[in-house]
This record gives structure tokens, sequence and C-alpha cells, in this order.
């Protein structure tokens, strides 16, 4: 398995995205605020631009892309020290394997890397699993936002998470 930062003007990596990232909303549609029906029907532009607006880093096995996340600097000007992880996916199949933590644990060098002085994150409160992941990590619990996302009618709890770095 190997860790890489996905490149906007590589068409494969692009595309590989665009397919985990379209699974991902299908299958975990509880987990992302972004919705399947919308995004299918976006042209691969799209996904080239989440790639050039973020440092979105994959997981591969040979050479199928199995698992992604990002991690995005805040862009207001008394937030440019603090950054943003997100869009954490495993395919199903390849989960209990680490890989999860091994993308967290490359996404937060990188934040560290680029001199960022905190990372915040969401997640779904019935990721159990994600959430202790989190919690390993150095992440702490910072609040909740009730009924946050909508799925078919049922709805899902948000908890917002936040970790200090060494940078």
């Amino acid at each position: 398995m190997e860790i890489t930062q996905l490149e906007a003007n590589s068409e494969p990596h692009v595309q590989a995205y665009r397919t985990i990232r379209l699974d991902a909303l299908r299958i975990n549609p509880e987990s992302f605020a972004y919705d399947y029906d919308h995004e299918v029907e976006q042209g691969v532009e799209l996904f080239r631009a989440q790639i050039q607006q973020a440092h979105v880093f994959g997981s591969f096995a040979d050479e199928r892309l199995i698992g992604m996340g990002k991690v995005v600097r805040d862009t207001l000007p008394k937030r440019t020290h603090i950054g943003t992880i997100g869009s954490i996916f495993v395919y199903p199949e390849f989960r209990g394997q680490r890989i999860g933590r091994k993308l967290c644990e490359r996404l937060i060098r990188h934040a560290e890397d680029l001199g960022l002085k905190q990372l915040e994150l969401i997640v779904t409160s019935t990721q159990d699993s994600a959430i202790a992941l989190y919690k390993v990590l150095g992440f702490q619990e910072c609040g909740t936002h009730p009924r946050a996302i909508c799925v078919d009618g049922q709805f899902f709890d948000a908890v917002f998470m936040s970790k200090f770095l060494n940078s």
C-alpha cells in the first residue's frame, strides 16, 4: 500500500479520485455533506478543482485508489493557522487494515509541514470507529451539531473535533 498526494494535472489521479469520491458519497452518504446525485452530474473538472483547492492524498493498492483524505488550510486571515481534515474514506473491503489510520497520520504530517498549528474535523456521530481513531491520534471532541446531516429523512449528528499540532 502506498500513500501519495494526488495531482490535478494527472489524468489517472483525477479519474481515480472521481471514482472513489462518488463511491464514498454512494456507500456512506451519512458521512458527507455533499450529495451523490449532485456530484455524479458534474464534469471531471469539478474533481480536478477539488484536488487543486486542497491537499488530497490517496492510498493505492495495486494502482487502485482504495482510500482518500484531504487537508485544507483555512483562508480567513485570522484562521490561516488552522486546517481542516475531511473526506476520509476507505472502501469497506479494505477497512480494518489500518489504511484510514495511515492516511490520517500522513495528513497530520502534511499539515505540520505546511506550518499549521491546529487541525479540525467533523465526523458523523454514528461513525464510532472513526471517532475512536481520531481520539487515538490526539483529536478531542469540542462540540456536537444535532441533526447536521439528513439522508432520506434520517438525521445524523455531527461531532466536531480538534487537535493542536507541534509545528
